[in-house]
């Protein structure tokens, strides 16, 4: 199923905190990336299987403010329930301290 929410959304996350002015979520998932939205908005940080590459925090290399995780992710690690497991809570914790004004932190190995 699809949901979308109007831009400037609060978002609200599983330890009861949330998070104001979300502008997009976007549900991915699947072997391959369903990249269309990517490849015309954020060509330039797709590797060459499709994939967003990220840094250790998740961020899309060369964003200040988007993550990616899971299949439509390159993080060097697997593609698997497990790692997009370890991967969530990482973005989540990365939107707060963004929204609180404090630094991205990696993904810990």
């Amino acid at each position: 199923s699809t949901s979308t929410h109007e831009a400037g959304a609060d978002l609200a996350l599983s330890d009861g905190t949330s998070v104001a002015g979300v502008d997009l979520i976007m549900w991915a998932s699947g072997a391959k990336p369903n990249n269309a939205t990517f490849r015309t908005t954020m060509a330039a940080s797709l590797d060459e299987a499709g994939r967003l590459v990220t840094e250790p925090s998740l961020l899309v290399r060369g964003s200040e403010h988007v993550f990616a995780l899971g299949d439509c992710a390159e993080t060097g690690a697997s593609k698997t329930a497990y790692m997009v497991g370890a991967q969530a809570p990482v973005v989540a914790g990365n939107v707060k301290a963004l929204a609180d004004g404090k630094p991205a932190t990696g993904l810990k190995a």
